[in-house]
């Protein structure tokens, strides 16, 4: 499932993306975009966590305990994303 897959499933289950918190020592992706004014949750708040940024992208993936900038079209197993209550 990639980043806007992953997205509309949670939503279908009344929820959204995992923050960071709720994600630790997994992988997975993150409910968190990068626009212009920053890297922001979908919550609205400004993600303050260090993010590896090697990829230019503007999807964030939790792996190896790391925060990463990812593409949003990659494809994760449905098992690895973690959907918060909204």
């Amino acid at each position: 499932m990639n980043w806007f897959d992953a997205q509309r499933f949670c939503l279908a289950l009344g929820r959204r993306l995992s923050s960071a918190s709720q994600v630790e020592n997994k992988v997975g992706w993150l409910g968190a975009r990068k626009l212009r004014s920053g890297w922001t949750w979908l919550s609205g708040e400004s993600v303050t966590a260090s993010i590896v940024e090697n990829q230019n992208s503007t999807c964030l993936l939790r792996w190896l305990d790391l925060l990463h900038d990812h593409p949003c079209e990659h494809h994760l197993p449905v098992n690895e994303i973690r959907c918060d209550i909204s």
